[in-house]
């Protein structure tokens, strides 16, 4: 078991304490606010406006010092949030579980699974257990074309993938491959990890290498387990920052709160959401607040009747129905089958 740091055991304390509202209220109050803008801890009750939702180049590889490639471990616990990026993120499960939701997507991920996400594309993790290890290797937008030129030159999925990632709006949202574990590959990933550690003259070009060949590992020995997702999605002006809003007010929020809001017009907005999502605004509300509904069920101890009252449902057979209508299941059944209850 790889041992918490300072981070992670303030986010269990975080995630615990949210199983409950008061015990969230109480945990809330006895922070030091100064102290949690310091240490950059994310803390969406608190802070929203601190969160980094769009993530450039710059907040990982800073200008003139030569790094391609960036890896880091996910800590455990970390509220799930929505964000994008201009690099392209590889999140590889060292051990245990984790989930990503990409657009309407939701994929559960096992050990020596590895996702590759496309610049400018929203999602969130999850990691909320002891035994996920998760790593994020982080390529460098700018440099990408250099390290990988033979993947864009290719054919097939992989080689569609990376090119259209090199542009804004990517069609092909994500690649996902099932490895079983497959300890050659763990090995390679824990030796990147080490090497940046190390970090001396020599590091980026060594995990430059390891890197292009877990690629080729992959490709040559799972190519029959990657999964895709194509996206229609035109990205326009404004896009994020609408989505994200919703996400932020997603309780009461109307579609002429974001048109007020962004001083849009509501048929502007409106076109705007389904371009991002392919949902009109109830639609991509409603899939919004299944998908808590979900993480609730699966990582608190709150009524079916709570839930459904923190979500904006007028009662609990509202909610019910609608929870029933996307799953095919009441929120008790899918709770009892999550193993939660």
């Amino acid at each position: 078991m790889v041992p918490f740091n300072e981070d992670e055991i303030f986010y269990r304390d975080y995630y615990r304490a949210s199983q409950a509202p008061e015990e969230l209220q109480a945990f809330l109050a006895r922070l030091d606010p100064g102290e949690a803008l310091e240490r950059r801890l994310i803390i969406p009750e608190l802070f929203p406006d601190r969160i980094s939702y769009n993530m450039e180049d710059s907040e990982y590889f800073s200008q003139g010092d030569g790094r391609s490639i960036f890896l880091t471990r996910h800590n455990r616990y970390t509220p799930a949030f929505l964000h994008r990026h201009a690099f392209f993120e590889i999140a590889y499960v060292c051990s245990g579980h984790c989930a990503q939701s990409i657009g309407l997507e939701r994929l559960e991920m096992g050990a020596g699974d590895i996702s590759f996400i496309a610049p400018g594309t929203f999602h969130t993790m999850e990691v909320f257990a002891e035994d996920g290890i998760v790593y994020n290797i982080l390529l460098r937008h700018g440099t990408f074309y250099e390290m990988f030129a033979p993947l864009i030159k290719g054919k097939g999925r992989i080689s569609e993938f990376f090119s259209e990632g090199m542009h804004e709006g990517s069609r092909l949202r994500y690649l996902l491959f099932r490895t079983d574990g497959d300890e050659t590959l763990r090995e390679n990933v824990l030796r990147m990890y080490e090497d940046q550690e190390r970090g001396d003259a020599y590091t980026d070009q060594f995990l430059i290498g390891c890197l292009t060949m877990s690629l080729a590992y992959l490709m040559r020995y799972y190519h029959g387990t990657l999964e895709s997702s194509v996206s229609k999605q035109v990205n326009l002006p404004d896009n994020f920052l609408v989505m994200n809003y919703i996400q932020e007010h997603l309780t009461e929020v109307t579609l002429a709160d974001v048109a007020r809001h962004f001083s849009f017009s509501v048929s502007y907005c409106s076109r705007l959401i389904k371009s991002s999502t392919g949902l009109g605004f109830h639609d991509w509300k409603r899939v919004l607040r299944l998908r808590r509904a979900e993480h609730l069920l699966r990582h608190t101890d709150r009524t079916v009747a709570e839930i459904g009252t923190s979500l904006g449902y007028v009662n609990p057979e509202t909610f019910i129905r609608a929870f029933r209508k996307e799953f095919h299941m009441s929120p008790t059944q899918y709770r009892r089958q999550a193993g939660k209850v």
